[in-house]
């Protein structure tokens, strides 16, 4: 049986989030019995709005390599974390599972990434590298929504 499930993906790259539609809706996610409805945000601010105008996501996928007003330069998921769970906080998101996603760090730092955005109350962090085409981004939806 088939999994419906929305996403809201926030990054600051239009092309990069028009992939990761494509493949969630049409493509990668199927193979893994999702059937996704997706949107994106370039902002932060363009994702509460999709959220508070009745959008809930399953899944928001989060990448940390952009500036948002407010935050300084180098801020990291650290600093984006307590914005997700103030939303929980409202009911807007509260079973939604964090995803978050980079393209900056080198492989070594990969783990240890890992480790502390759990920490901070994300679900998982992939690597934007090979995230499509590796089909990994469904697989790691799939495991978080299913026992």
């Amino acid at each position: 049986m088939d999994l419906e499930i929305n996403v809201l993906i926030v990054d600051d790259e239009p092309s990069f989030s028009r992939q990761v539609i494509r493949y969630l809706e049409y493509d990668g996610a199927r193979r893994h019995g999702l059937i996704c409805k997706c949107r994106s945000a370039t902002d932060w601010e363009q994702a509460v709005s999709q959220v508070e105008s009745g959008f809930n996501p399953h899944i928001l996928v989060l990448d940390n390599d952009f500036t948002e007003q407010g935050l300084r330069e180098d801020a990291g998921f650290e600093e984006f974390l307590p914005r997700v769970h103030s939303l929980r906080a409202q009911n807007h998101m509260l079973d939604a599972k964090i995803v978050c996603i980079s393209g900056k760090l080198k492989e070594q730092d990969i783990e240890g990434v890992r480790e502390s955005v759990r920490l901070w109350g994300a679900d998982e962090f992939l690597h934007k590298e090979g995230l499509i085409s590796s089909d990994h981004l469904a697989a790691t939806i799939k495991s978080l929504l299913t026992p």
